[in-house]
């Protein structure tokens, strides 16, 4: 069963605590094979904007900037395998993302794709409609990115 993080002012801000995590206390070391350990998507929206962490073991959580969120999403053995293949994703294409400092939200109709490596966050950002097309460098990124909130979202309402 996933956990539904309920909407409160008074939580964490879980998204801000991955940007400042040492991987290597989740059990994510370097191992010299690749550079990124994890992924966070932010697809900014209307009402807010929702925040998909992805790690390298699996480990998946969706969170919104409204305060709601799914955690434990990488328990589920298809949630855990799509979002390791985001994370190799975009480790094939991690040129294509920037070093940064910032890690504030995107604004309508933007997206962030940040790539947390051993060496710091890098970032990509985008409009949607862009990342959609075909013959964009990150649109496999994309497309990972929503089948694993496809299966998430299928789990959390009681899929296979």
């Amino acid at each position: 069963m996933l956990g539904r993080r309920p909407h409160s002012k008074a939580q964490p801000d879980l998204r801000a605590l991955i940007f400042a995590t040492d991987p290597a206390l989740l059990g994510l070391p370097p191992d010299g094979n690749r550079h990124v350990w994890g992924v966070v998507f932010d697809l900014a929206g209307p009402d807010g904007v929702a925040s998909l962490v992805s790690l390298a073991d699996g480990t998946t959580s969706l969170y919104t900037s409204t305060g709601g969120g799914v955690i434990g999403g990488g328990t589920h053995e298809e949630v855990a395998a799509n979002s390791v293949a985001l994370v190799f994703g975009v480790e094939a294409v991690l040129d294509q993302f920037i070093p940064t400092d910032d890690r504030s939200l995107p604004s309508e109709p933007h997206v962030r794709v940040w790539a947390l490596t051993y060496s710091g966050v890098r970032m990509v950002e985008s409009f949607e409609s862009d990342l959609q097309r075909r013959d964009h460098p990150l649109a496999h990124v994309y497309l990972d990115v929503q089948e694993v909130l496809t299966i998430l979202r299928s789990v959390e309402e009681g899929g296979p």
